[in-house]
């Protein structure tokens, strides 16, 4: 089980990034090549998924905290 402020870090890591695509994300209406591949390279794709199966297996709250913080970057 990942720890919720590691998880949070990764999130907190990419949020420029997304800043910079939500021009871009909004006009595709679909994220952009870059923010999928940071999102698969910081493996939030895989947060609610067991550990056993190679997840990242983090609690409702930092799930939720997780996709808040990638929300509010679009802003």
């Amino acid at each position: 089980m990942a720890q919720p402020q590691e998880v949070i870090a990764r999130d907190r890591a990419l949020q420029g990034l997304v800043r910079a695509e939500a021009q871009s994300t909004e006009s595709q209406r679909n994220l952009t090549e870059p923010v999928v591949q940071a999102l698969l390279d910081a493996e939030l794709f895989y947060l609610m998924v067991p550990a056993a199966l190679g997840g990242l297996e983090v609690d409702g709250r930092t799930y939720l905290e997780v996709v808040e913080a990638i929300a509010s970057a679009y802003g």
